[in-house]
């Protein structure tokens, strides 16, 4: 299989897609960095978001026990089942990854790599999924618009800090790897891309018990960004049946302040206010 270049993409007719957010890489250099910072061993089953027209499918394929090649564009994927059709360690699946279940292909313990060039559109919907699924990913090496790595890396009181931020820092370890520029890929965006690794912290799964009451707390808390935490989590609050005034009595003697902003809190401060929730949850605490 060639590496993708302009003139092979032309040859093909390919027409790369704004709504799908297409920019194809030509460089091989990058998708070499790309690929030793995967650090895949003929063990590993991949799992390769957005395979395009290929640029890292058949480089991870001569490593990897498996590639599982997603790519949501049917004429993309009629060109890679073309070209990777003698690959037995390639599968490819032609749907949005959104709709995809890794474990599908992974079955525990055993953790599979996760890689791609991640189009705009689908960042948050698909780091929030990677959270959820963390104790499936071995390590993620994937590319992305600057503006989303500083988003996932932001701290407490950052404009960019939110429910992404806390999300994903709560269950990797983030790494900035290099930068790409925009001559690196056909059509050339209109800004530069980053490529970072995520490592999952061997002390947190994102399916465990009680990982989703986290996450509907930090989504709670960050529903609207000008409310006081206190009335952001009302709502939530009546849904679980508990009381106002409790809830804000046992946030005070843990030390929040219920009048602070909800993007001011720290990972540590959401995980001791999940504890609470979780707490008179239970019905054990209200009186």
């Amino acid at each position: 299989m060639q590496f993708p270049s302009i003139s092979i993409i032309k040859s093909l007719n390919i027409k790369p897609s704004k709504a799908l957010g297409q920019n194809f890489l030509i460089d091989q250099h990058i998708a070499g960095k790309i690929i030793a910072a995967c650090k895949v061993s003929a063990a590993d089953t991949v799992i390769e978001i957005g395979a395009g027209l290929g640029a890292l499918t058949a480089l991870l394929a001569e490593k990897a026990q498996q590639v599982i090649a997603i790519e949501v564009d049917k004429n993309l994927t009629a060109v890679l089942q073309r070209f990777c059709a003698a690959d037995t360690a390639i599968t490819i699946v032609n749907d949005t990854v959104l709709n995809i279940d890794p474990r599908d292909f992974i079955q525990p313990p055993k953790k599979a790599v996760f890689v791609g060039n991640i189009p705009y559109a689908i960042t948050t919907p698909l780091f929030l999924k990677i959270a959820e699924t963390s104790g499936l990913i071995k390590r993620g090496v994937f590319m992305l618009q600057k503006e989303v790595r500083q988003r996932l890396c932001a701290a407490p009181g950052c404009r960019n800090y939110g429910i992404l931020s806390i999300c994903v820092q709560r269950y990797f370890k983030i790494s900035n790897l290099f930068d790409v520029p925009a001559t690196c890929f056909f059509p050339r965006p209109r800004i530069d891309s980053t490529v970072i690794l995520l490592e999952p912290l061997p002390e947190r799964d994102g399916d465990s018990p009680g990982e989703n009451l986290f996450r509907e707390i930090v989504t709670a808390s960050l529903s609207h960004r000008r409310k006081t935490l206190f009335n952001c989590l009302k709502a939530y609050a009546a849904d679980r049946k508990i009381d106002e005034a409790v809830l804000k009595s046992r946030l005070l003697e843990s030390g929040i302040d219920c009048s602070r902003r909800g993007e001011t809190l720290s990972l540590a401060e959401f995980e001791q206010l999940a504890a609470v929730v979780a707490h008179l949850s239970q019905g054990s605490d209200q009186r």
